[in-house]
């Protein structure tokens, strides 16, 4: 397992493109599914005002915060590791923010009366962060090794040795 005293960056160089793009991508879904739990916030708050029942409306309003507060966990952790890849010298493998443990999952007994719109985005930030997981622990194993470059004069040589 890597310890954080390495840069991983400059272990992987060779997957570096390759994990910059996994995090891009992730990170312009995490933005839509941002943008999608504050109109459920909103939506919450009406039917706060709405009549419905109030230990419900609580309930609802506390799985809004929740799912909040995931994708915001979601969203640090891949800025986090943007400013890895950068090189950002302050962007350290120990901080807080590459730990994605202590997330409070989705209640879904009370999810499952949602409206659908509202389950399927907690749904989302839910296998947006299992994703996350899966793929942190991935990339905390232990790093692969660099594969052998062999320098161009090498291979000429070799080449001329051959002909």
């Amino acid at each position: 397992m890597w310890n954080g005293d390495a840069n991983p960056v400059m272990e992987w160089a060779h997957v570096a493109p390759v994990r910059r793009a996994q995090i891009e991508s992730l990170y312009s879904e995490a933005l839509i599914l941002i943008d999608e739990a504050q109109q459920m916030f909103a939506h919450a708050q009406v039917m706060n005002a709405g009549g419905y029942d109030p230990e419900f409306t609580v309930a609802v309003m506390s799985e809004v915060m929740l799912t909040t507060a995931r994708l915001t966990h979601v969203q640090a952790w891949l800025l986090h590791r943007r400013a890895m890849i950068a090189e950002d010298p302050s962007a350290r493998g120990d901080d807080r923010a590459v730990v994605l443990d202590g997330v409070t999952p989705a209640d879904w007994a009370i999810c499952h009366y949602m409206p659908e719109a509202m389950r399927r985005i907690v749904a989302a930030s839910e296998r947006l962060m299992e994703r996350l997981h899966v793929m942190d622990s991935i990339w905390r194993e232990t790093p692969m090794a660099l594969p052998h470059v062999v320098p161009v004069h090498e291979m000429m040589d070799m080449l001329r040795a051959r002909l």
